[in-house]
């Protein structure tokens, strides 16, 4: 039902959502050839967009992430999405939300930890491959993780987007949880146990 109403009755929000990253991206093109310029009190105020907009990006990208989240699961609109969002960062159980970046940070490492191995298994295939050959030996090292990489990096987002839509969705109606996945509920509430008393 999320993927449907995400293509149809939510694809708006979604066009909307990007929209706002494009003018960010064109914006930050432009100050990015200011940066050429030979006055150092235009390079200075260029250096401080970019700041500037780094900060706005960053908020941008998880508010509309999250906005979209709402947008696909309960079919409201973007603004909506965001008011609903930012009401339960700021008055609800801000851990809560604070778990996508954690998860994001661990499944990074994750990422970077496997396709080292990956390489390192792609050393041992060249070995026995080629029989001690280097370019064997680093072509497989290559090409094994390269491989690891674009196949973790397509479970990554996937991964990273199902966790973000538990955690809002499990502050928005944690009693609905209770009622489908009461063992699931149980673990949450062992977590968040204190937040669900205080908000609930």
């Amino acid at each position: 039902a999320s993927t449907k109403r995400a293509m149809t009755t939510s694809f708006g929000s979604a066009s909307f959502a990007g929209f706002l990253i494009a003018i960010i991206n064109i914006l930050e093109e432009v100050v990015y050839y200011a940066l050429d310029s030979d006055s150092t009190i235009v390079n200075i105020i260029a250096l401080i967009a970019m700041c500037v907009l780094a900060c706005i990006r960053c908020c941008v990208d998880t508010i509309a992430r999250n906005a979209l989240i709402y947008c696909a699961t309960f079919g409201i609109p973007f603004l909506e999405g965001c008011r609903r969002w930012l009401e339960l960062d700021t008055s609800k159980f801000i851990g809560t939300i604070v778990n996508n970046v954690i998860i994001s940070s661990a499944l990074n490492l994750h990422l970077f930890a496997f396709t080292f191995g990956a390489a390192l298994i792609g050393l041992g295939i060249g070995y026995g491959i080629g029989k001690g050959d280097a370019f064997t030996m680093v072509l497989m090292f290559f090409a094994c993780s390269i491989y690891f990489l674009l196949l973790f990096d397509l479970l990554n987002e996937p991964l990273i987007t199902l966790a973000d839509t538990l955690f809002v969705c499990f502050a928005e109606c944690p009693q609905i949880l209770k009622i489908q996945n009461n063992e699931l509920y149980e673990k949450f509430v062992a977590v968040y146990g204190d937040e669900l008393g205080r908000h609930l």
